[in-house]
């Protein structure tokens, strides 16, 4: 399979995958985006030398591209197309639609030629690349593997489930203490009743483990245990584990405590702690675990918390409609937080902030309403220094401009790509294609950067080096 086959083929499984979730579009739906970046200074970050003149000469051509261009994305029903402006005029169009037994291709880059694909390659393609990206043990069969998967008996499988976790359920039910009632102060929080469970580490892991080998035991989830336990034998490696815990020490096992918290208002929160002391001779090191999560004054909270990982989340709506969602998380040398809220009139407000090894990051995006539209605004930031800017629009309409059938289009089936001169023919085509879209885009672009964009166009026609004619900037 020749590389340009390679490359039409995932970008129609690109288009296509984007294609599947149109069939209940009325009318077409498209969004816009226009892209700013400080390149210098991403140029820096990237390890490139920044002081010469003519890296600086790059940084302000790619920046006044970036200004003159604007992205935008349809779809209908059929196609999905992505389309590349600089101003009123079109520089680059690609799409596939969606056709009985297959997909077609249509670009400007391709001229007057329509590639077009059979579901049969594009299916045998995709398997392909699954297989090759999916880092799976020698001689193991991905697609094989897929296969079982899709074929089973997921309702089945459901059932069975359902019917044991309803027997742990029931073993939590009776290991329920009675309320008892005070001030309780957890998390921050406090309650008025306190309802305890009394299970240990081993009555709790003996009783999951025995689910885990009951599940194993059902004929439904057979197939789905060859399929990823890769011949062990699941009961008796479950069989290997009880034993295990029975041999246990109580150094070994960890002190669990359950404990369900509620006060007049409705409040109810479930807080888990686990704890296991460092042995004396040094093999076992001190260990916690803490998990809070409920629902208390109209807000979800969940809290986790570790020696080597610390989680929050809260999130509600309150009375007005508006709705917020706060979460921090912080371990192994990360520190980020995430904060949401969206307004009754429709507007969203998101923020990440990460810290990754001492390296500060931002990520900004902000949407409101417009219509049948929804106007956005993203940032990314690094250090205090904005570093990428995507504003634009996505909602309701948009006009497709790629064209599929008609007098003057030649359909190309993608296998003739293989043949040595039809393949010669596309790529000059659609080399011919670039040089007028950059023809395009230099008339959109200030003076010293069309002329960079002449000497790029010189370059490309001219790769010997061959004196060609002087050319004047349109």
């Amino acid at each position: 399979m020749t590389s340009l086959i390679s490359v039409i083929l995932v970008i129609m499984m690109a288009f296509t995958s984007v294609g599947g979730m149109n069939a209940e579009l009325e009318e077409p739906v498209s969004f816009d985006a226009k892209i700013s970046m400080d390149v210098k200074t991403v140029m820096a970050l990237g390890g490139a030398a920044t002081t010469t003149e003519e890296t600086a000469q790059q940084a302000k051509m790619i920046e006044d591209i970036l200004d003159a261009v604007t992205l935008k994305g349809v779809a209908d029903k059929e196609s999905s197309e992505l389309q590349l402006y600089a101003g009123e005029d079109l520089i680059m169009s690609a799409g596939v639609k969606k056709v009985e037994g297959g997909a077609k291709l249509a670009s400007s880059l391709l001229g007057s030629k329509v590639i077009y694909c059979s579901d049969e390659m594009l299916q045998t393609a995709q398997q392909q690349m699954m297989q090759s990206s999916v880092q799976a043990p020698s001689g193991v069969d991905v697609q094989g593997m897929m296969d079982k998967l899709q074929n089973m008996d997921w309702e089945q499988i459901s059932k069975d489930v359902g019917e044991v976790m309803e027997k742990v359920s029931q073993t939590f039910q009776e290991k329920i203490g009675e309320p008892e009632t005070g001030e309780y102060t957890v998390d921050d929080m406090a309650f008025t009743v306190k309802i305890p469970v009394n299970i240990t580490y081993a009555e709790l892991t003996e009783t999951l483990l025995n689910a885990a080998k009951e599940l194993a035991g059902k004929e439904s989830i057979k197939p789905l245990l060859e399929t990823l336990a890769q011949g062990k034998d699941v009961a008796a490696e479950i069989d290997k584990a009880l034993e295990n815990l029975k041999n246990q020490s109580e150094s070994q096992q960890y002190d669990l405590a359950i404990a369900s918290y509620s006060d007049a208002e409705g409040a109810s929160y479930t807080v888990i702690d686990a704890s296991r002391p460092a042995s004396e001779d040094g093999t076992v090191k001190a260990e916690s675990l803490h998990l809070g999560i409920g629902m208390v004054k109209n807000q979800t909270k969940i809290l986790v918390t570790s020696e080597q990982f610390n989680f929050d989340l809260t999130s509600g709506i309150a009375e007005d409609g508006s709705s917020a969602m706060q979460m921090n998380l912080s371990g192994q040398g990360i520190k980020a937080a995430v904060t949401v809220t969206a307004g009754t009139d429709g507007t969203t407000d998101t923020l990440v902030s990460a810290t990754i090894q001492n390296m500060p990051l931002k990520l900004h995006i902000v949407t409101a309403p417009a219509g049948d539209r929804m106007n956005y605004e993203a940032e990314v930031s690094m250090m205090g220094r904005t570093l990428l800017t995507v504003k634009g629009s996505a909602g309701k309409g948009g006009q497709l401009v790629s064209v599929y059938e008609g007098e003057g289009l030649e359909e190309l089936p993608i296998d003739k790509l293989s043949d040595e001169t039809v393949n010669a023919q596309v790529s000059m085509v659609a080399l011919s294609s670039v040089l007028n879209g950059l023809v395009t885009l230099r008339k959109n672009v200030p003076e010293d950067t069309a002329q960079m964009l002449t000497e790029l166009i010189k370059q490309m026609m001219n790769p010997g080096g061959v004196d060609l004619p002087k050319t004047t900037n349109p």
